[in-house]
């Protein structure tokens, strides 16, 4: 299945998500974690209305007694950097195992924040996972490179999670903001202490409702000639179908695009989007659909 991040703790406007499935987009992964138990049954449901498979980020074991049969559910979120330990989270994983099997709910487990060293020696602490439990994973790399996007390391995760166990990349995507150029990124954050990108949502709209205008992503840190670099609409677009057609080649049950929207800021978080701000639609949007040469 092709899906989308669509929703962070608040409602899409329905009429939005209904044009979503037509596009192509066959589950929308929702992070349901700081919402109310009526919120989220309302946003599930009209997602679910749509044909789309919510995929919803839980916090705990009892939101899952509000999904229904068919529906997915992970409970937390790039636990690799964000916690908790991982005896916690294996705690939190069983008993999510149990409501799931009890309401039919299909659980992935895992999150981890990309196919690379500090994800995989947390996922070694945390497996074997439950029977029936699905393993999810995320990708931010490009082809070809390091920290993920290859046979070595899609070979890597299946030896920790199982070779008959099911796994998704449950959030992976390229942005199109200014960037450290190659031979200068070692300026930038390193990846391992960075937030994930739904905290980085969840500060952000925090500060926004506070009346404070969220900060620049460190990681645009400049030299004195702007030693930057950015992705074109093409470039993120191309990224996207091959790593769509290369987890699919590889047996996993789908991949989730980061994001729905672009924001305002000309920074990394607010450049994930398949949609402007304006609402105009980017090329990126093209990938969810059918029968697309991916190759």
């Amino acid at each position: 299945m092709r899906g989308l991040q669509t929703h962070f703790n608040e409602r899409v406007d329905p009429v939005l998500l209904r044009e979503l499935a037509p596009m192509g987009v066959q589950m929308a992964r929702m992070d349901m974690q700081h919402t109310d138990d009526a919120a989220l049954v309302q946003m599930v449901g009209e997602t679910r209305e749509t044909g789309m498979v919510p995929y919803v980020i839980v916090d705990h074991a009892s939101q899952i007694n509000l999904l229904e049969r068919g529906d997915h559910a992970e409970p937390r979120n790039e636990v690799d950097l964000e916690g908790p330990s991982p005896a916690e989270y294996r705690v939190l994983i069983d008993e999510c195992a149990e409501v799931a099997r009890d309401r039919g709910v299909h659980l992935f487990a895992g999150a981890v924040s990309n196919f690379n060293a500090r994800g995989f020696a947390y996922l070694r602490a945390i497996c074997p996972l439950p029977e029936g439990v699905g393993a999810s994973i995320h990708c931010y790399s490009a082809p070809g490179k390091g920290g993920g996007f290859s046979e070595a390391k899609v070979a890597e995760f299946r030896s920790i999670v199982g070779a008959k166990t099911d796994v998704i990349v449950s959030e992976g995507g390229y942005h199109t903001a200014p960037e450290p150029a190659p031979w200068f990124r070692s300026q930038a954050r390193d990846r391992g202490v960075q937030k994930s990108r739904l905290t980085q949502v969840r500060e952000a709209q925090l500060a926004r409702q506070r009346g404070i205008q969220p900060l620049p992503d460190p990681a645009l840190a400049r030299g004195l000639f702007d030693r930057t670099v950015r992705r074109t609409d093409e470039q993120s677009t191309r990224y996207l179908r091959e790593a769509m057609a290369f987890f699919e080649a590889h047996g996993f049950l789908g991949y989730v695009a980061y994001q729905l929207n672009d924001g305002v800021e000309d920074v990394p978080l607010s450049r994930y989007g398949i949609r402007r701000v304006d609402g105009r639609w980017k090329p990126q949007a093209e990938v969810f659909r059918v029968g697309l040469d991916l190759r």
